[in-house]
Parts: structure tokens; C-alpha cells; sequence
């Protein structure tokens, strides 16, 4: 599921931070849709419990993406990294 989040996030033919090119403003649909993403992640890990920084870096991202700081996709990776950094350790 998250997977197909990361691949929808930018444009195909279209790198992000091309020197040549404004920034990427993804739409709200993207964003929410990322948003959903990292919150059902952070279901699944609230059901594993023992999070001390899990949750307020998820916030983070979240956060990030809604304000155009982080691209959905980045923060798709980084939220699916914590997540499997996570599961690795239970």
C-alpha cells in the first residue's frame, strides 16, 4: 500500500530539485493521501507499543509534507523506514 504512495507522489519524466525547474507543489490529494498513509503506519505501531520517538517523528513528517517542506515521497521512505526499523526490532 505505501509502496504505491511513494511511486504516485511525483510526476514520471520529472526529477525533484532539478536545478532548471521550480519546486514540485504536489497536490492535496497526494498529500492526503501520503498523510493517510503514514497515519495507518502509525496505527500499526501503536498496537506494537514501546514507541518513544516513533510517533512524534511521524508527526514530524506528516507535518512536513502538509507544509511543503518534505516531498510526499520522502516522507513516504522515511516513515516506511521507522516503521521497518521498528518491526525489525519486535
Amino acid at each position: 500500500m505505501i509502496s504505491q504512495h511513494i511511486e504516485q507522489a511525483a510526476p514520471a519524466g520529472r526529477k525533484e530539485g532539478a536545478p532548471d525547474l521550480p519546486p514540485l507543489k504536489e497536490s492535496a490529494e497526494v498529500i492526503a493521501a501520503a498523510v493517510m498513509a503514514v497515519r495507518g503506519l502509525m496505527a500499526d505501531l501503536h498496537v506494537m507499543g514501546g514507541n518513544d520517538f516513533e510517533m512524534p517523528t511521524l508527526l514530524k513528517i506528516i507535518d512536513d509534507m502538509e507544509n511543503d517542506r518534505l516531498s510526499t515521497k520522502e516522507g513516504l521512505q522515511k516513515a516506511q523506514e521507522i516503521a521497518g526499523a521498528k518491526q525489525d526490532y519486535h
